[in-house]
């Protein structure tokens, strides 16, 4: 038995004098190592070393796993990097002839891994979601922490709702915070369609379970069916043990965004309706929802219903910003939409010019507004608002002013189509490119459009309607980037200007406008895919010039001008019952504003 040094710990010598055996975490680990040389001289030097070793040239050690892997290397590389191979070249320096090395507890990919590594092969040509837990295990065997912050990297990234659960509990159990952190966000942000389909999903411990239905930023759209069926669903995972604790969870719905329909159908359900525990919890969740007066006695003290979680709404993961038009004038008021507590959030003179008539995108998770006019001059102008910050910002101008602007984002290139110049309209294109914070024209449109409506879909750009200075359009074209041109399309059923256009998968939808007598209530629907359009029901007030944004399978038509007035009411169709329904007005009369939605706000607290 020799020594090996301080950093390798004991190593076991073959009578033979050839052979040293050791293991992985005596060899490899990494946590106290400092390097000799400087980074740009071993970058420098790597590709010399990666091609002499592949040679077998110069190779001064042979390392050799159980499974009958052979490697060879350069000591030096070896010690350089990873402190226990330095203290055990040294102690093994006085016998140069003893280079066969035997790394007892590591297969040959493993071994390649560790190796590769000192010659800075990059770790993805080893490492996938294939092997990253067995990757994992390794470096947390043998404190490589490189290896370990790779493989929690490719987890962080690569989040689905099928590995989730497993990855958020792994975290949990070692003790790696963000990216116990970051699955923890990615549950609450998937839950829908994660508790439905994910295995693991029974495999969470009550606890955990418990922590996920009290977030405020769980996303769910229903709670009836979001919550209460995930809470079904996890009890049938091991039904004996766990009948007892529905009671604990019940409270965790938020019953006050439902309606009786739902409460009834918790009422109904068999796993309630015999659990005397929850019923009674379930009658003290409905007298606070109608503000009755209950007893304290039994059930108003117990610890899980003191806070009345139910009747908080959840923070929405996406949010409707609602930026300028007119309101008694033109404005740079921004409003947001709480899908869950259903409200307005006015946030009023905002540190940007005043603006209606113009266009949004999302782009970086930047908001463009674009164009537009001010009741004096059309703009050329393009202001950002970066959400996460509250900060606004000016990017390059347009080539051309363009009020009664149409604007749509495809791929990383935001269009800006049509509009009213202040002397004339025009059928002039450009995009902008934020990379060069530059715009270029593109094709023109065949016909000049202003007060039109364009989107993205199928990789192309859709435009219809508009006006063209002398009459109201009903025509529609797309335009195709991979040959920068345009081609024209079946047209709508009636001329229609001052709407907007939504897209919902390969379908376009548009709705009202004016159609050069009347405001109109009409809609009608594109399917791309077969060049088609079809009638839908109409909106309860025809209007135009509104706002429009599609959140959660719902399209809001938010203000407007009716005819005789600007307006404040929100109305939404649903696309799955394809029916109209009112929603909250939004406070204020306005219309000619800018509309969209942001998808997973970062901060969204901070804005409703």
């Amino acid at each position: 038995m020799k020594a090996a040094g301080d950093g390798a710990g004991q190593v076991d010598t073959r009578n033979d004098g050839d052979t040293v055996t050791a293991s992985a975490l005596q060899l490899f680990s990494d946590g106290c190592v400092l390097s000799k040389y400087s980074p740009a001289a071993v970058a420098r030097c790597m590709p010399m070393l990666r091609a002499l070793r592949q040679a077998g040239q110069y190779c001064d050690v042979k390392l050799r796993t159980s499974d009958g892997g052979t490697l060879l290397a350069h000591r030096f590389v070896l010690a350089d990097r990873y402190a226990g191979c330095g203290a055990l070249f040294t102690a093994m320096c006085e016998a140069a002839d003893i280079s066969d090395l035997l790394v007892s507890d590591l297969s040959s990919q493993m071994l390649k891994l560790v190796i590769d590594l000192a010659y800075h092969v990059p770790l993805h040509e080893h490492v996938g979601t294939h092997n990253v837990l067995e990757v994992l295990q390794l470096a947390e065997t043998n404190k490589i922490s490189a290896v370990r912050d790779h493989c929690i990297k490719l987890l962080r990234e690569n989040l689905q709702p099928g590995n989730c659960v497993d990855v958020y509990q792994l975290a949990v159990r070692k003790g790696y915070s963000p990216l116990k952190n970051e699955a923890f966000r990615y549950i609450l942000q998937n839950f829908e369609e994660l508790w439905p389909t994910s295995p693991q999903f029974q495999s969470l411990t009550f606890g955990q379970l418990w922590n996920v239905l009290h977030d405020d930023e769980l996303h769910v759209t229903n709670e009836v069916e979001g919550c209460f069926g995930a809470i079904v669903k996890w009890i049938a995972g091991d039904a004996e043990a766990r009948k007892g604790l529905l009671f604990g969870l019940l409270p965790l719905v938020r019953f006050s965004c439902g309606s009786n329909a739902d409460m009834q159908k918790v009422e109904d359900d068999p796993l309630v309706r015999n659990d005397e525990k929850a019923l009674g919890v379930l009658r003290v969740i409905k007298q606070t929802l109608g503000n009755e007066p209950f007893d304290s006695g039994e059930w108003g003290c117990q610890p899980h219903l003191t806070d009345r979680c139910w009747l908080k709404p959840r923070i929405p993961k996406d949010i409707i910003f609602m930026f300028g038009g007119w309101t008694r004038g033109f404005t740079n008021n921004l409003l947001t939409y709480n899908c869950r507590s259903r409200r307005w959030a006015l946030h009023p003179n905002q540190c940007t010019p005043p603006r209606a008539y113009h266009g949004v995108a999302m782009l970086d998770g930047l908001l463009y507004f674009i164009g537009g006019f001010d009741g004096r001059n059309c703009y050329h102008s393009v202001v950002c608002l970066e959400v996460k910050e509250k900060k606004w910002s000016a990017r390059s101008n347009m080539n051309v002013a363009r009020s009664y602007i149409s604007v749509a984002l495809l791929g990383k290139y935001i269009y800006a189509l049509g509009g009213f110049d202040g002397e004339g309209r025009t059928s002039s294109c450009e995009r902008y490119d934020a990379s060069r914070n530059q715009w270029d024209f593109v094709a023109s449109m065949n016909e000049i459009r202003s007060d039109a409506s364009a989107v993205a879909v199928a990789g192309r750009i859709y435009i219809m309607g508009g006006f063209t200075g002398l009459a109201v359009l009903d025509t529609a074209e797309y335009y195709d980037p991979s040959c920068d041109a345009w081609t024209r399309i079946v047209s709508m059923s009636s001329p229609r200007s001052g709407f907007k256009a939504v897209v919902d998968g390969d379908d376009v939808y548009v709705m009202g406008g004016f159609d050069g007598y009347h405001r109109i209530g009409s809609a009608e629907r594109l399917d791309v895919r077969k060049g088609r359009w079809s009638q839908l029901p109409s909106m309860s007030f025809p209007r135009s010039n509104y706002a429009a944004a599609l959140l959660e399978r719902s399209i809001y038509v938010i203000g407007g001008f009716g005819g005789t007035s600007t307006v404040s009411f929100v109305e939404r169709y649903d696309i799955e019952s394809r029916e109209w329904h009112r929603a909250a007005d939004i406070g204020i009369t306005c219309s000619a504003a800018a509309s969209i939605v942001y998808h997973d706000v970062p901060n969204a607290r901070r804005w409703i």
